[in-house]
């Protein structure tokens, strides 16, 4: 089986992975907390990678309040978010070329994508740039 066909269920299925994803889940919903308390005015958030949006979804139930988008390369995730998370915006696009204006975000997310990408020095000063 591809990655891309597994769901994120299908990944957590030990309680050590089930452990470490709420803990890394808690801490970004933390640092987007913090980031909060510093803007008078509610955030916008891009989920960079987003896969299936299970993370995305988090961070729209705990802050629905601010403008969250996601984006995946790859089509069958992306559906797959936009099934499970209504109330956000999910766009198919390659995370080394954002269609982004510069500073477009107060918050950027891109957990779990380092390892998947060729140039991850491109990914990061987009993630930067955005």
């Amino acid at each position: 089986m591809r990655w891309t066909e597994k769901r994120q269920r299908d990944v957590l299925e030990t309680g050590l992975c089930r452990n470490l994803h709420r803990v890394r889940v808690t801490h970004i919903l933390g640092q987007v907390a913090a980031a909060k308390r510093v803007v008078d005015r509610p955030l916008t958030i891009l989920d960079v990678g987003c896969g299936d949006g299970v993370i995305t979804r988090r961070l729209h139930e705990v802050f629905p309040e601010e403008t969250i988008e996601g984006v995946d390369a790859d089509p069958v995730r992306i559906e797959r978010a936009r099934a499970a998370c209504a109330g956000v915006t999910f766009r198919l696009e390659d995370a080394g070329t954002l269609p982004y204006e510069t500073v477009a975000f107060d918050v950027v997310l891109c957990h779990h994508v380092m390892e998947h990408v060729e140039d991850d020095r491109r990914l990061l000063k987009e993630c930067h740039r955005v």
